[in-house]
Order: C-alpha cells, then structure tokens, then sequence
C-alpha cells in the first residue's frame, strides 16, 4: 500500500519503483542530524527563492517539518535525494535534527528522482531543466528515447528543451531571470547566430511575444546578405587551393566555421580531385 503526498505520485511517472515523495507504510521515520545531511552535487535546481524558502522557514517554526526528507546513507553522512528546499529552511530555522526517509538508490536513479520531483513541482527554470536532462544524457550514456521513458517527458519536448543550451550564455541568464521563456528561447534559434543576443534584448525591452519574435526572424532570413570583402589571406588560400587542385576553390569564412566548395565538372574530375587530395 502507498500513500501518495503528492496527489500524482512520481511512481505515475516510473511504475513500480518506490520514489521520492510516495511514503510508504514500511518506511521507518529517522530524526538524523542535520549537520550530517548534504545537497546532491548533482541537484538540478540551482535556484532557490529566498521569500518562500523564509515561508517555510517560518512554517518549519510553527509546525515542525511535516513531511521527511528523502536521503541516501553515504560514507560521510547522507545525501539528499528530495527535499533540499525542507533541509535548507530548517537550517535557517536552526533545527538540530529532521525527519528523514533513508533510501537506496544507484546514481542514476537518484539524479533522475531528484528531476522528477523538480519537475512535478515547476522547481526548474527551463535552463536548470535543460541542464539536468543533458547531464544524465552524458553522464549515464541514455538515448532521448530512453531519459523520454524514464521521466516521462516526449522525445520530442527534451530534444527540443537541449537545443537551448546551444544558445549564448547571456540568454540563458535572460531565461533563468525569467525575462525570456522557453518560446522565445526556440524562437531565437531561428536567427544567426551572431544576431541572437540582439534580438534578445530587443524581445526584452520591447516585451515581445513568441508570435512578434518568430516574425522577426523570418524577416531576418529573408533580407539580402551584404556581401562583406573577402579577407586577403582567404583570398591567397584560395588561389593556392585553385593550382594545386586545378579548379575553382570558394572559401566562405564565418565567425565559429565555414565552408570550403571545390568545383568539378563530372566523375573523372572528380576522382582526380581525390587523387591529389589523398597524396
């Protein structure tokens, strides 16, 4: 039998596994030390509101910390698996001990309970989120296909959540303050690179919506490119490349890459091409 404090348990999301917030009947309730308790290195939540962490704070004073904090038994003491926000207001409640749960999990469901708890309780900005999905992704060796079935989340949703992280690092503040959301976020991606946090700042200040933003960069795309002189070592490279190979080499050099083309006239040219390529 479960007991669910959450109304949608997480189980809901991982059947058959006993998580963070489902208490069960058999869990025995500890009151541990709390200077033995630790954040998990690898929480995703890396903000906390200091209003409602006083809320609690003052809520901790008057009733007590009415649901147990989720740890794991470590070497040096126990680590956090859910509940960060409860440990850090007790703190400043200046508790000595709080209740907790002790549980066993290996890393990687703990980083994934950790998320899931997060998530269910709009916890993460979408930049921690984003964060936290390609930390297992790298870490734990997971296809999207396999973190989308874990955490349950779409494919779809985390392939698209990651690719904010492509974005420069000014955004990603911009977001995590708020001021940008995940539709402005995609929206921007749209653009070149080099004018992205131009049209961030613009969003901000002129509040623009996902809708005027995503017009935008269709504007921008469609604008004619000036054509900017080519640099003059670009130019020699090129022309060393055009004697060597017999054919006309076009270097396009941008900010972070670029393109090389190399003109042939049919399969014969092309396999001499080749030829001197290789030798």
């Amino acid at each position: 039998m479960r007991k669910s404090v959450l109304g949608r348990g997480l189980s809901s999301l991982i059947p058959d596994v006993d998580l963070t917030e489902n208490v069960l009947e058999t869990d025995q309730i500890l009151e541990i030390d709390i200077d033995l308790i630790y954040p998990n290195r690898n929480q995703p939540r890396k903000i906390f509101d200091e209003e409602k962490l006083m809320m609690l704070k003052e809520s901790i004073e008057s009733n007590g910390v009415i649901q147990p904090i989720i740890v794991t038994k470590e070497k040096d003491g126990y680590q956090i698996v859910a509940g960060e926000r409860r440990w850090r207001a007790s703190k400043l409640a200046n508790l000595k001990i709080v209740p907790c749960i002790i549980r066993t999990y290996d890393d990687l469901m703990r980083a994934k309970v950790s998320i899931i708890e997060n998530v269910q309780r709009d916890n993460l900005n979408v930049v921690e989120e984003a964060m936290a999905y390609q930390l297992l992704l790298t870490n734990y060796n997971l296809t999207q296909t396999q973190l989308s079935e874990s955490i349950g989340k779409s494919r779809p949703y985390i392939a698209n959540i990651i690719r904010i992280l492509n974005l420069e690092p000014e955004i990603q503040d911009f977001m995590s303050q708020n001021l940008l959301n995940f539709g402005h976020a995609k929206a921007l991606l749209m653009f070149p690179e080099e004018l992205r946090l131009k049209y961030a700042l613009k969003t901000i200040k002129n509040q623009l919506s996902v809708r005027q933003l995503e017009k935008l960069s269709k504007k921008v795309k469609e604008e004619p490119k000036e054509k900017l002189p080519k640099d003059l070592e670009i130019k020699k490279i090129e022309e060393m490349l055009t004697d060597v190979l017999g054919t006309r080499v076009l270097i396009q050099a941008g900010k972070s890459k670029g393109k090389i083309e190399i003109d042939y006239y049919d399969d014969d040219d092309l396999l001499r091409i080749i030829e001197i390529v290789k030798n």
